[in-house]
């Protein structure tokens, strides 16, 4: 475990998000990069790290780093919001 004071430790902030009946197959954080934020010219977002191969999210041509801002008209500003919104369109068309 490093110290605090490295300029190699990285914190990571962990939301714990009960998982749907309806899985993507994907991996998300919240976007919180101020610098990236201001450079994309978004106030939020939600951070692709990881995608299943195999998996919805794969079929769709999700990758990992994209930014996703929105789930059909509902912004993206919290992992809650996507499995919420997920969860309401999943028999959707």
């Amino acid at each position: 475990q490093q110290a605090e004071s490295d300029p190699e430790t990285v914190t990571v902030h962990v939301q714990p998000i009960q998982p749907g009946e309806y899985w993507l197959g994907l991996m998300c954080t919240e976007l919180e990069d101020p610098l990236l934020m201001k450079h994309l010219n978004i106030g939020y977002g939600v951070v692709v790290m990881e995608v299943v191969p195999n998996s919805p999210a794969a079929a769709a041509g999700l990758q990992a780093q994209d930014i996703l801002i929105q789930v059909g008209e509902e912004p993206l500003k919290n992992l809650k919001t996507l499995v919420d919104t997920t969860e309401k369109t999943k028999d959707a068309p």
